[in-house]
C-alpha cells in the first residue's frame, strides 16, 4: 500500500465530486463515484501496472464498490463530505468536494488517465448502466 494512501483516496473522491459538480451543477452520487473509481484503478492497473488507490472492490450487482467507501469510515476523510437523502424509502449518497483537491498526490499519467475518464464520463453524460 502506498505511504500516502488515505490522502490519494480523498484527493480522488474530491477530484472527482468537483470536476462533476463543475460539469452538472449538483453533486455526484454513489453509484457514479464508485464506477468513476474502479475504471480509475483498473486503468491504471493495465496501463501503469498497480491500481492508483489501491482500494479493495467487492463484486455487488450494479459494479463493483469501493469496500473503503461502501463500508468504511468516511469521517477520516477531510477533503469531501457524504449527504444521503431519503425519497420513498430509498436512501441515495451524494459526494460534496469541500477543498480543492490536491493533485500532487498523483503522477501526471494518473491524472491524465483519471481525466480521460472523466471526460468520457462526463462529456457524454453516460448513465452508471452505460
Amino acid at each position: 500500500m502506498r505511504a500516502y494512501h488515505n490522502q490519494i483516496v480523498e484527493n480522488a473522491v474530491s477530484y472527482i465530486a468537483k470536476r462533476y459538480y463543475d460539469a452538472f451543477g449538483e453533486p455526484v452520487n454513489q453509484m457514479r463515484m464508485y464506477k468513476v473509481l474502479s475504471l480509475f484503478d483498473y486503468a491504471c492497473t493495465v496501463q501503469l501496472g498497480r491500481p492508483c488507490t489501491e482500494m479493495t472492490y467487492l463484486a455487488l450487482q450494479m459494479g463493483p464498490v469501493p469496500n473503503e467507501l461502501y463500508n468504511g469510515d468516511e469521517t477520516i476523510f477531510s477533503s469531501f463530505v457524504t449527504k444521503r437523502f431519503d425519497v420513498n424509502g430509498k436512501t441515495y449518497k451524494y459526494y460534496f468536494s469541500v477543498i480543492e483537491p490536491d493533485m500532487d498526490y498523483f503522477t501526471k499519467k494518473e491524472i491524465e488517465i483519471l481525466d480521460g475518464i472523466l471526460d468520457e464520463f462526463i462529456g457524454k453524460n453516460l448513465t452508471t448502466n452505460q
